[in-house]
């Protein structure tokens, strides 16, 4: 048999407050990017190889929706629509 005692535990957790787009530093609140528009958004984040500047590092950056769209309108082929 095990008797329990009921505690208090305070847990602090982290949150997202604000999004800042890496390139143009468009600030998009945290409603704003977790609602609708996070459709409209993009975070990305990855680790990359021996072929590239700073082996085994990972970035993460956000863009905005219009920052994303020039970006992707300077690609020479255009990425897949899923």
């Amino acid at each position: 048999m095990k008797k329990f005692r009921s505690k208090i535990v305070k847990k602090i957790e982290n949150e997202v407050e604000l999004v800042i787009c890496n390139r143009c530093s468009l600030e998009i609140s945290a409603s704003d990017w977790v609602g609708l528009n996070k459709l409209h958004q993009i975070s990305v984040g990855g680790e990359y190889g021996s072929n590239y500047p700073g082996d085994g590092v990972i970035l993460s950056f956000d863009i905005c929706e219009s920052c994303l769209q020039q970006w992707i309108s300077s690609f020479k082929i255009e990425p897949e629509s899923l």
